[in-house]
């Protein structure tokens, strides 16, 4: 769940390291694999959360990721939980569906999404559209694109979103671009820059503007590590902080 920061704060950082589902160093005699997730965050307004995550996946076919946590602030507290399958259609297109929800009043009541990823020109692109509906029966629905751009030891990255939904009829849109540096499967460090209009301040419906995000990512080992993320918006000054520990197998 969200901690109440940036929801976008450089958790990038962590994803690079599995961007592309491979095995974990060393010999496996396996060819299914997992890793499991434990994270806990906070924000200066109160609000602080924590997750498990655990994945499933055959290098280069399929895989699938699970998520619980638990969102906390000012006496209230929600659970949600979400599911993501991910498989590649072919050796450069890749599928994901996901879905989930939770309790009032964090967390919406379901929430969808799916998007589609493939190359062009060296450059990984990705289409998307989600909907989430909360138990106000307000809702949002957003369609975005991304894009990475993978170097020996960089990945340039950036994307944008449209959002729409109620209450208010509100409509906006957001972005970002960001930059990793990266040593394979041992450290990760990446600076991102938020974009956009807030229409809408409620913070269910916050179309993301300004903000700006950092995350470091570092093994212990050839199988496990840390990860630490944080991130401000520039437009209602609100800031966060998230840690991680993962490990794989």
């Amino acid at each position: 769940m969200d901690d109440g920061g940036s929801d976008e704060a450089a958790g990038d950082t962590a994803d690079a390291r599995v961007a592309s589902q491979e095995l974990p160093a060393g010999p496996r005699p396996r060819d299914v694999f997992y890793s499991l997730t434990l994270g806990a965050g906070f924000s200066h307004n109160s609000t602080s959360g924590e997750y498990v995550r655990f994945s499933m996946w055959k290098p280069g076919t399929h895989g699938i990721t699970l998520d619980l946590g638990e969102q906390h602030g000012g006496g209230e507290s929600s659970v949600a939980v979400g599911a993501t399958y991910w498989r590649n259609l072919d050796p450069k297109t890749s599928l994901s569906l996901s879905g989930g929800g939770g309790s009032a009043p964090f967390a919406p009541r379901y929430a969808l999404g799916a998007s589609i990823g493939r190359p062009f020109f060296d450059v990984g692109f990705t289409f998307g559209a989600g909907y989430k509906k909360w138990h106000d029966d307000n809702y949002v629905t957003e369609i975005g694109v991304g894009a990475q751009r993978w170097f020996p030891h960089w990945i340039v990255g950036g994307g944008a979103t449209y959002s729409q939904g109620e209450p208010a009829s509100f409509t906006g849109w957001r972005g970002g671009v960001g930059l990793t540096y990266f040593v394979w499967r041992k450290t990760y460090a990446s600076v991102s820059i938020d974009f956009g209009k807030v229409r809408n301040r409620d913070w269910n419906y916050d179309v993301r503007g300004k903000g700006l995000n950092f995350g470091f990512s570092q093994y212990f080992n050839s199988t496990s590590g840390i990860s630490v993320s944080a991130g401000r918006s520039l437009d209602i000054d609100t800031y966060g902080v998230s840690v991680s520990v993962f490990k794989e197998w």
